[in-house]
């Protein structure tokens, strides 16, 4: 790298870290406390390769993990050139971008990516003796796959940030403990607003800047599809909802669909929220039942993959599609008329809250879902500390005291946003024991304190490992 090269990208974290200061507050915080990995920690996994994992990388390095430790997989769908380039540069490896196939599933191509990316991986560990490796996942690929694709004698601890990483086949055989954040408090209630409200601009482009009076169906009531389903009721909008989980509906009981085709067939906007196909047995329910004339939008508000896969190929069989490779910024939205309807899918399928322009929320906002990965890194380090690597079907809890410290934080820096956006739950955040038994009752009945986390003489943090 030439020196105005350099330049010019220590110039570009300078400006990222303008906008995170709660991140290099938190690596201060630890530093201050002697908090060091060790050498032979590995990083390897999947991640939204955006500016924030520019963010999160700077932060492993200043702890002591080197850039040429990381090796990180982006999803063919968030991978952001910029960023990417920025990785290489710095030394992480990350795989050159990929043009989408148009009519493949994301998932499929992700593993390919990650069986690549393993085998550059191993020759990491030639140079050291007894390596930890921390896999570090965004929906579970990487973890269900971790001994397959990395065969060296790794220790190997995990980390998974989605609820639905827990999903993939295969991930409740996995031998090593995990720290589950996707499960935690702070993720399930502060993440989804900031999701959710970033989407909704997107949105407005295709429906207006008003959702009042528009008939709008939600698929999938996780915490994304949740939130959703309230901000569209509070603009206005006439709602539907399914959820396969009988009770997944609480207070939305009044909006309930009794299957996805009643959604679809009462709805012109359209919201897939579940991270798997929902359009499966559409087909098959619209041949029983029909379906009304209207034209139908679909937006996938999930990081999953292919939530509209069925649907989409069914649209692709009208079509007469020339190009089959995009770029992650040129991926189109497919329309045709199905079933007596024009049906129209945003991006292909592709989540709306990623569009190529490096954040999927703005910076200074997702700083603290990126604080939650660099604490839970730190904790799976500490599980290889305390010889507890090799315990089989381990969820580690992303630590509560942490979680009450991050919102407080978190909240400050973003000069109240945090708690403006969550509304009524935020008074929820305060409690130290509520954090600590929702976290807890989203993995495993049991647990075992082996903390702190960092070291005796500051003992701010404590690691709950899940039996």
């Amino acid at each position: 790298m030439t020196q105005n090269n350099a330049s010019l990208l220590s110039n570009k974290i300078d400006g990222f870290l303008e906008k995170t200061a709660l991140i290099t507050e938190l690596v201060a915080y630890l530093r201050e406390r002697n908090f060091q990995f060790g050498r032979g920690v590995l990083i390897f996994g999947v991640q939204h390769i955006m500016q924030q994992t520019v963010i999160l990388c700077w932060a492993l390095k200043q702890l002591g993990i080197p850039y040429t430790h990381i090796a990180l997989c982006g999803k063919v769908y968030s991978n952001n050139a910029d960023s990417i380039c920025m990785l290489r540069d710095l030394g992480v490896k990350v795989p050159r971008p990929r043009k989408y196939k148009f009519s493949s599933a994301h998932g499929g191509e992700q593993i390919q990516d990650l069986r690549l990316l393993a085998q550059r991986f191993a020759e990491r560990k030639k140079a050291m003796v007894d390596p930890v490796v921390i896999v570090l996942d965004d929906g579970g690929h990487a973890l269900a796959n971790a001994r397959r694709m990395l065969t060296e004698p790794y220790r190997m601890v995990g980390v998974e940030q989605t609820a639905s990483g827990f999903w993939q086949p295969g991930i409740r055989g996995v031998e090593f403990p995990i720290v589950d954040v996707g499960a935690s408090a702070v993720k399930r209630l502060c993440e989804p607003p900031l999701i959710v409200d970033a989407a909704l601009h997107r949105v407005a482009k295709y429906v207006g800047p008003s959702f009042a009076g528009q008939r709008c169906g939600v698929l999938g009531l996780g915490y994304i599809g949740r939130r959703l389903a309230q901000q569209l009721l509070e603009m206005g909008a006439v709602l539907s909802v399914y959820d396969v989980r009988t009770n997944a509906y609480a207070d939305l009981q009044e909006y309930r669909a009794q299957c996805i085709h009643d959604v679809v067939n009462s709805s012109n906007i359209i919201f897939g929220c579940s991270g798997k196909d929902v359009t499966k047995d559409l087909q098959d329910e619209i041949g029983k039942k029909g379906l009304t004339s209207a034209h139908r939008t679909f937006f996938s508000m999930s990081s999953g993959d292919d939530e509209f896969y069925s649907l989409k190929q069914e649209i692709l069989s009208k079509l007469q599609t020339g190009k089959q490779y995009f770029t992650i910024d040129t991926i189109p939205d497919i329309s045709a008329s199905v079933w007596n309807s024009d049906f129209t899918i945003v991006r292909n399928g592709f989540p709306v809250n990623f569009d190529n322009s490096g954040q999927s929320v703005p910076l200074q906002l997702i700083q603290g879902t990126v604080c939650a990965l660099i604490v839970a890194i730190c904790q799976a380090f500490n599980i290889t500390l305390r010889n507890l690597a090799t315990r089989r079907n381990l969820r580690v809890m992303l630590d509560g005291g942490f979680q009450t410290w991050l919102v407080d934080h978190w909240n400050q820096h973003t000069q109240g946003r945090i708690r403006s956006l969550m509304g009524h739950e935020s008074s929820k955040m305060a409690s130290h024991t509520f954090v600590r038994q929702a976290s807890v009752d989203r993995t495993d009945p049991l647990a075992v304190d082996i903390g702190p986390t960092f070291d005796d003489a500051n003992v701010f943090w404590s690691a709950q490992i899940r039996q």
